[in-house]
């Protein structure tokens, strides 16, 4: 993944969900509206469960650490500096803005911390007052639908906590535009190997409005993404030849909720057995101890000395915790806990100022040097707060924030280098 962020601050995953029997206007819930399937659960608002203890202890280090010193630590290109792309500068962040005040977003209102709301609220009060008159979003020079993805992840996390009124308008216009513009321009690369992420934001965003046309939008991005469900359901990963997108773990792992968030739609077997077929696929021929599939960065055999990305990991704790709320099986769970306490933790520093872009269940050592993996980076098993490789990112870092709602890992409070 030429793009690859990985989480040095990243949340372990305790998703709590309030049973969705009716849409109901006076609750801050939001629920699934006819004709989505009903049997759903609604995600607690950001800031409904309150910190205490450990995890208190877990979620100031995130502010301590990577998350609250970003735009200190990653200004490169003004990527995340004062002349970023995403505040009418001249940089070229992509996905990399969005990804942090996905997770920056989440832990600054959980957290109720008045400097990480500041430092949120610039990039968010910026991108709703720039909206353009025929919706599109975010800096005009960028001609990719991927990166305005997990951004709406960070608009939705703000209003769930602000209710401004701005966020539902801003995001329906939006994705109003995508109806009308996919069309000529397809979904293409991460944006039809990520379209999940669209189609649970235009879901949420159609059951706080009830816009029947974002239901359109909804099935248009399921036919223009790759065919999730045929790909997890009949072991496709690697029947697309040169295109690496089905098979690269972190897209795969992403991916593992699009057949859930499709079946609210489509509530056949088909797709809500498709991402329980897909896992077991996936850890026949590439299983790691730790609960998840191998990929450095395409899926990568049971070796024990091949890794998996911390994006990969963060990944598919997201997806297991959407597809809770729509397949209620306590393994989901299962699979979530033994994923966020045993892969997560692997992936980071004990103190949380390294993490490693691949980690390994059998490393033994941290060097430099190339290692035989099908994207083999120099630094790519280096413990360290930047990218393994120069076209990398920090984006995944963030990605783990917004997981849980609540949560965190690890270490302990030390001064920032």
């Amino acid at each position: 993944m030429r793009y690859c962020f990985y989480p040095a601050f990243l949340l372990v995953a305790v998703a709590v969900f309030y049973p969705a029997l009716a849409q109901k206007k006076s609750t801050p819930y939001t629920f699934n509206r006819a004709p989505l399937q009903q049997q759903v659960y609604a995600q607690l608002p950001v800031g409904s469960v309150k910190a205490k203890g450990w995890l208190l202890t877990q979620l100031e280090l995130q502010k301590e650490g990577f998350t609250g010193n970003a735009e200190e630590l990653y200004p490169e290109k003004d990527e995340l500096g004062k002349n970023s792309d995403w505040l009418g500068g001249n940089g070229n962040s992509w996905e990399k803005v969005p990804y942090y005040l996905k997770g920056l977003t989440a832990l600054a209102y959980t957290l109720d911390d008045a400097g990480l709301k500041l430092k949120a609220k610039k990039w968010i009060d910026y991108t709703l007052e720039h909206q353009q008159e025929n919706g599109l979003f975010g800096p005009p020079k960028m001609q990719d639908w991927w990166p305005r993805m997990p951004f709406m992840y960070a608009l939705q996390s703000y209003y769930e906590v602000t209710q401004d009124k701005r966020v539902v308008p801003f995001l329906q216009k939006y994705l109003k535009y995508q109806l009308a513009n996919l069309d000529k321009d397809p979904l293409k690369e991460w944006g039809k190997a990520r379209a999940g992420d669209n189609m649970e934001i235009a879901i949420w965003v159609y059951n706080k409005t009830g816009d029947r046309q974002l239901l359109d939008l909804v099935n248009k991005l399921k036919d223009q993404a790759y065919p999730w469900a045929d790909i997890f359901n009949q072991d496709e990963f690697l029947f697309y030849g040169d295109d690496y997108h089905p098979k690269h773990m972190v897209n795969v792992a992403q991916a593992l909720k699009f057949p859930g968030i499709y079946s609210q739609m489509s509530p056949t077997p088909y797709y809500r057995q498709a991402m329980e077929n897909g896992i077991r696929h996936i850890l026949h021929d590439a299983g790691q101890p730790v609960g998840i599939g191998s990929g450095t960065e395409h899926i990568s055999g049971t070796s024990s000395v091949e890794g998996v990305e911390t994006c990969a990991v963060v990944e598919w704790m997201q997806s297991l915790e959407t597809a809770a709320r729509v397949d209620h099986s306590a393994a989901i769970g299962d699979q979530l806990e033994k994923i966020a306490f045993n892969a997560l933790p692997a992936q980071l520093s004990k103190d949380l100022k390294n993490h490693t872009y691949y980690t390994l269940p059998n490393q033994v050592q941290s060097l430099p040097g190339r290692h035989g993996f099908n994207q083999d980076y120099e630094s790519g098993i280096v413990p360290s707060p930047y990218p393994a490789s120069p076209a990398a990112g920090i984006t995944c870092i963030w990605d783990g924030l917004i997981l849980s709602r609540t949560a965190g890992l690890q270490p302990r409070k030390e001064d920032w280098p």
